[in-house]
């Protein structure tokens, strides 16, 4: 005898029909119904269920980590989704899907648009996204067909919903990016990145500990929403500093998110990270987004800090500028930023742990006078002690005619470091060029020349003036 598979869909739905559960065959009705009427209602319930109707549900995750939750939930509920083609006057248009990243390096493809599961004739899947006024761009599914579908839709809801919160591809990530993230890589070696004892110090206090330590200072009562400010001269770490957040961010569960540069605006950055706290934001030189005589550019940027404080949450802004002076006093006032840490030169011990990190052990003379390279380096910041190290190398090579069995001791790298001083002394002394003026600027300055020569030229320019009207008339 065959087996018949009843769908759940199929079984009968309503109030008026009351269901047994002790696996008694038998249909219960109320007292007095009659043949007639228990007919009608039954076909009422069937017409019911066939009626067409809209589920729909938003998520506060981004449009592509939905799409990617959404492609594993219905292959592991229903086996397969199939993209829909659209039918057109000009012919049909393929089902659509789309890239996203789903890791450094790696991407995959995943439904878009219109679907439709095979299992579920008559129902119709929609992937999409939907503008949150104060969000951004959210995750929105939205699916048509008989109302039977009901169960089956909320309960893929449910199973999205669920993924997203144990599986999406963002939290907990270092990415770069407001809404359509790049991954970082984050595999550093931590060796080669060095700071000076007191610099190391106050970013492990200031800025890795509330990470690494979170439950300890949720324990605490501790705030864990903080806005910080990286500062120091061009070249002593502060991207570095930056990348580092970025590997403890991710060894610790809280999603890093630097602004792109010239792309991201720093608002869209943080609405992403309200929904994947806990969460980072790194912006790189703020002074260029915070002091570009935009009044209304500036207001935006502070209210932006102003929402993190205001709504809650855990989030940590981290900024970086190369001139603390040119930051807007708006944002230095106690209540906008919890800490400012400078990113200085290197001490000694700091030289010292960079020669050793970045010369192999065997390439490195063990008599080599620390003190005396410190002295010669008087001044240099990491990256020039950085090139000083690369230049010793190559003077070093050099000596030796190519070879490669040479040993780094302290003439080489006192001689690389007088090579670079007087390119530490152009760095000094060199402005920064001067902006282009706006085309607004330009006319301004142009009327008020005109003016001016206009005001100088007579007491009487008025009468010049008519008497130029009147002979061009």
């Amino acid at each position: 005898m065959a087996t018949v598979t009843v769908k759940k869909s199929d079984i009968i739905q309503g109030d008026e029909v009351e269901f047994r559960t002790d696996g008694s065959p038998k249909i219960m009705l109320p007292a007095n119904m009659t043949y007639d009427k228990a007919f009608k209602v039954l076909e009422r319930l069937r017409q019911e269920a066939e009626t067409p109707t809209t589920f729909e549900r938003t998520f506060r995750y981004r449009p592509d980590d939905g799409a990617h939750a959404t492609f594993w939930c219905m292959k592991a509920r229903w086996g397969m989704a199939l993209g829909k083609p659209l039918e057109t006057f000009f012919g049909t248009i393929p089902a659509e899907t789309r890239t996203i990243n789903i890791a450094f390096g790696q991407t995959m493809q995943v439904p878009w648009g219109r679907m439709e599961v095979p299992t579920l004739p008559g129902l119709q899947v929609n992937i999409g996204a939907v503008n949150d006024d104060e969000l951004g761009p959210l995750f929105r599914l939205v699916a048509m067909g008989p109302k039977k579908y009901k169960d089956e839709m909320h309960a893929l809801f449910n199973d999205i919903q669920e993924y997203l919160q144990g599986h999406s591809i963002y939290r907990g990530k270092a990415l770069i990016g407001a809404d359509k993230m790049e991954f970082m890589n984050v595999d550093i070696d931590r060796s080669k990145i060095v700071f000076s004892d007191d610099v190391e110090e106050m970013l492990d206090g200031a800025v890795w500990a509330p990470i690494r330590y979170a439950d300890s200072f949720r324990r605490e009562g501790i705030p864990l929403k903080r806005a910080l400010l990286l500062w120091g001269p061009y070249g002593t770490g502060k991207s570095s500093a930056g990348l580092l957040t970025a590997e403890v961010a991710a060894q610790n569960g809280w999603t890093f998110l630097s602004a792109k540069p010239g792309r991201d605006k720093i608002e869209d950055v943080l609405r992403t990270a309200r929904l994947y706290e806990p969460a980072v934001v790194f912006v790189e030189d703020i002074d260029n987004q915070s002091n570009d005589g935009d009044a209304t550019a500036v207001t935006k940027l502070l209210d932006a800090f102003d929402g993190i404080t205001a709504k809650g949450g855990e989030l940590m802004i981290v900024l970086t500028t190369n001139h603390l002076d040119r930051i807007h006093k708006g944002m230095l006032r106690p209540g906008r930023l919890d800490a400012i840490v400078e990113i200085a030169g290197l001490d000694r011990g700091g030289v010292e742990r960079l020669i050793k990190a970045v010369v192999p052990a065997e390439k490195l003379s063990e008599s080599c006078d620390y003190d005396k390279v410190y002295e010669a380096m008087d001044g240099f910041l990491p990256a020039f002690v950085r090139e000083t190290i690369t230049r010793a190398v190559s003077f070093a090579v050099a000596r030796l005619k190519g070879e490669g069995n040479y040993v780094i001791d302290t003439p080489d790298l006192c001689h690389a470091a007088d090579s670079l001083r007087p390119q530490l002394l152009a760095l000094e002394g060199a402005g920064e060029g001067v902006a282009r003026p706006t085309m607004d600027a330009v006319l301004a300055q142009q009327v008020e020349a005109v003016l001016s020569r206009v005001q100088t030229y007579d007491p009487n320019y008025e009468d010049h003036y008519a008497v130029k009207v009147a002979a061009a008339e």
